[in-house]
Protein backbone atom coordinates (compact mmCIF):
# COMPACT_ATOMS: atom_id res chain seq x y z
CA UNK A 1 0.00 0.00 0.00
CA UNK A 2 2.00 3.01 -1.46
CA UNK A 3 1.88 7.00 -0.04
CA UNK A 4 3.38 8.97 -2.21
CA UNK A 5 5.95 11.57 -0.96
CA UNK A 6 7.65 14.74 -2.12
CA UNK A 7 9.71 13.13 -4.28
CA UNK A 8 7.02 11.41 -5.99
CA UNK A 9 4.51 13.94 -6.66
CA UNK A 10 6.21 17.50 -5.40
CA UNK A 11 6.00 19.27 -2.32
CA UNK A 12 2.76 21.36 -1.14
CA UNK A 13 3.72 25.29 -0.97
CA UNK A 14 5.86 26.89 -0.11
CA UNK A 15 8.01 23.44 -0.62
CA UNK A 16 11.78 23.04 -1.00
CA UNK A 17 12.38 24.12 -4.12
CA UNK A 18 9.35 26.20 -6.06
CA UNK A 19 9.46 24.00 -9.59
CA UNK A 20 9.02 21.12 -7.37
CA UNK A 21 5.60 22.03 -6.05
CA UNK A 22 2.33 19.27 -6.27
CA UNK A 23 0.07 19.71 -9.08
CA UNK A 24 -2.47 17.86 -11.49
CA UNK A 25 0.19 16.51 -13.71
CA UNK A 26 2.65 14.92 -10.83
CA UNK A 27 -0.59 13.68 -9.38
CA UNK A 28 -2.42 12.17 -12.47
CA UNK A 29 1.85 10.43 -13.31
CA UNK A 30 1.26 8.91 -9.66
CA UNK A 31 -2.73 7.85 -10.27
CA UNK A 32 -1.09 6.01 -13.56
CA UNK A 33 1.30 4.10 -11.54
CA UNK A 34 -0.31 3.21 -8.03
CA UNK A 35 -4.22 3.80 -8.77
CA UNK A 36 -4.68 5.78 -5.14
CA UNK A 37 -2.71 8.48 -3.14
CA UNK A 38 -4.78 7.12 0.17
CA UNK A 39 -6.53 4.20 1.39
CA UNK A 40 -7.85 2.38 4.26
CA UNK A 41 -7.12 -0.69 5.83
CA UNK A 42 -9.00 -2.67 8.65
CA UNK A 43 -6.85 -4.83 10.41
CA UNK A 44 -7.59 -6.48 13.36
CA UNK A 45 -8.44 -4.29 15.89
CA UNK A 46 -7.43 -1.00 14.12
CA UNK A 47 -7.68 0.89 11.37
CA UNK A 48 -4.94 1.89 9.37
CA UNK A 49 -5.57 5.19 7.19
CA UNK A 50 -2.89 5.80 4.61
CA UNK A 51 -3.18 9.81 3.47
CA UNK A 52 -1.12 11.93 0.69
CA UNK A 53 0.96 14.34 2.98
CA UNK A 54 1.82 16.49 0.00
CA UNK A 55 -2.05 17.56 -0.14
CA UNK A 56 -2.28 19.28 2.60
CA UNK A 57 -2.16 22.90 2.57
CA UNK A 58 -1.66 22.79 -0.78
CA UNK A 59 -4.96 24.60 -2.38
CA UNK A 60 -5.71 22.05 -4.93
CA UNK A 61 -9.54 20.64 -5.25
CA UNK A 62 -8.21 17.01 -4.51
CA UNK A 63 -6.43 18.12 -0.58
CA UNK A 64 -10.72 19.48 -0.46
CA UNK A 65 -11.86 15.43 -1.77
CA UNK A 66 -8.79 13.73 0.59
CA UNK A 67 -10.74 15.95 3.73
CA UNK A 68 -13.65 14.90 2.94
CA UNK A 69 -12.88 11.02 2.75
CA UNK A 70 -10.45 11.21 6.05
CA UNK A 71 -13.41 12.52 8.38
CA UNK A 72 -15.38 9.76 6.67
CA UNK A 73 -12.67 7.00 7.67
CA UNK A 74 -12.13 8.40 11.44
CA UNK A 75 -15.78 8.93 11.64
CA UNK A 76 -16.61 5.58 10.68
CA UNK A 77 -13.70 3.96 12.24
CA UNK A 78 -15.08 2.44 16.03
CA UNK A 79 -11.41 1.58 17.16
CA UNK A 80 -7.81 2.74 17.39
CA UNK A 81 -6.88 4.09 14.10
CA UNK A 82 -2.99 4.65 13.07
CA UNK A 83 -2.46 7.44 9.92
CA UNK A 84 0.45 6.91 7.60
CA UNK A 85 1.35 9.99 5.98
CA UNK A 86 5.06 10.93 3.84
CA UNK A 87 5.93 13.48 6.07
CA UNK A 88 5.95 14.14 9.73
CA UNK A 89 3.34 17.06 11.47
CA UNK A 90 5.67 18.89 12.93
CA UNK A 91 9.38 18.96 14.12
CA UNK A 92 9.27 19.31 18.13
CA UNK A 93 5.79 20.31 19.07
CA UNK A 94 2.52 20.13 17.63
CA UNK A 95 2.07 23.79 18.34
CA UNK A 96 5.18 24.73 16.42
CA UNK A 97 4.93 27.63 14.15
CA UNK A 98 7.83 27.77 11.80
CA UNK A 99 7.81 27.07 7.83
CA UNK A 100 10.13 23.87 6.95
CA UNK A 101 10.29 21.77 4.26
CA UNK A 102 10.82 19.02 7.20
CA UNK A 103 7.35 19.12 8.14
CA UNK A 104 3.93 20.02 7.30
CA UNK A 105 2.97 23.66 7.36
CA UNK A 106 1.42 25.01 10.46
CA UNK A 107 -1.92 25.74 9.23
CA UNK A 108 -2.68 22.68 7.68
CA UNK A 109 -1.63 20.85 10.52
CA UNK A 110 -3.69 22.94 13.14
CA UNK A 111 -6.75 21.92 11.02
CA UNK A 112 -5.56 17.96 10.59
CA UNK A 113 -4.75 17.83 14.30
CA UNK A 114 -8.42 19.39 15.03
CA UNK A 115 -9.93 16.27 13.03
CA UNK A 116 -7.06 13.41 14.60
CA UNK A 117 -7.61 14.74 18.54
CA UNK A 118 -11.98 14.38 17.50
CA UNK A 119 -11.26 10.63 16.78
CA UNK A 120 -9.37 7.92 18.91
CA UNK A 121 -5.71 8.05 16.68
CA UNK A 122 -3.38 6.86 18.19
CA UNK A 123 -0.51 6.66 16.24
CA UNK A 124 0.96 8.71 13.60
CA UNK A 125 3.73 7.58 11.37
CA UNK A 126 6.04 8.96 8.72
CA UNK A 127 8.94 8.67 7.44
CA UNK A 128 10.06 12.17 5.03
CA UNK A 129 13.09 12.81 7.52
CA UNK A 130 14.49 9.04 7.08
CA UNK A 131 15.19 8.86 11.09
CA UNK A 132 13.46 7.29 13.79
CA UNK A 133 12.13 9.06 16.42
CA UNK A 134 8.87 8.20 18.50
CA UNK A 135 7.19 10.94 20.83
CA UNK A 136 3.90 10.70 22.27
CA UNK A 137 2.33 13.84 22.69
CA UNK A 138 -1.40 14.27 23.99
CA UNK A 139 -2.35 10.24 24.04
CA UNK A 140 -0.77 10.33 20.09
CA UNK A 141 2.32 8.55 19.62
CA UNK A 142 4.35 10.44 16.78
CA UNK A 143 6.98 7.55 15.12
CA UNK A 144 9.28 8.61 12.41
CA UNK A 145 10.76 6.12 10.49
CA UNK A 146 14.07 4.68 9.11
CA UNK A 147 14.64 5.02 5.91
CA UNK A 148 16.06 2.15 3.85
CA UNK A 149 17.79 3.97 0.93
CA UNK A 150 19.94 6.13 2.81
CA UNK A 151 20.70 7.61 5.91
CA UNK A 152 19.04 11.21 6.98
CA UNK A 153 20.83 13.77 5.54
CA UNK A 154 20.82 16.32 8.06
CA UNK A 155 19.57 15.76 12.05
CA UNK A 156 16.41 16.23 13.59
CA UNK A 157 16.52 14.69 17.19
CA UNK A 158 16.23 10.76 15.54
CA UNK A 159 18.49 7.97 15.05
CA UNK A 160 19.70 9.17 11.73
CA UNK A 161 20.77 5.21 10.65
CA UNK A 162 19.19 3.40 8.20
CA UNK A 163 16.85 0.37 8.86
CA UNK A 164 13.32 -1.87 8.61
CA UNK A 165 10.66 -0.58 11.46
CA UNK A 166 8.38 -3.31 12.16
CA UNK A 167 5.03 -2.37 13.69
CA UNK A 168 2.91 -5.45 15.57
CA UNK A 169 -0.65 -4.08 16.48
CA UNK A 170 -1.99 -5.63 19.51
CA UNK A 171 -5.91 -5.08 20.37
CA UNK A 172 -4.91 -1.68 22.03
CA UNK A 173 -1.30 -1.13 21.52
CA UNK A 174 1.65 -1.21 19.38
CA UNK A 175 4.88 -2.29 19.75
CA UNK A 176 7.67 -1.05 17.47
CA UNK A 177 10.94 -3.05 16.68
CA UNK A 178 13.76 -1.28 14.72
CA UNK A 179 15.88 -3.94 12.40
CA UNK A 180 19.12 -3.35 11.01
CA UNK A 181 20.00 -6.65 8.68
CA UNK A 182 23.46 -7.61 8.58
CA UNK A 183 24.82 -6.11 5.50
CA UNK A 184 22.76 -3.12 5.42
CA UNK A 185 24.90 0.27 5.29
CA UNK A 186 23.94 3.66 6.02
Amino acid sequence: MALPGNHDVGDEPPGQDPDQIIDADRLARWDSSFATDRWALDAGGWRLIGVNAQLFGSGLVREHEQDQWLDEQLCTAGRPTALFLHKPLFLERPTDDVLSPACMVPWARTRLLDRLDRSDVRLIVSGHLHQHRDRTFGGQRHLWVSAVAFAAPQAHGGDGRCGITVLDFSQNSVEVTIERPRGLVS
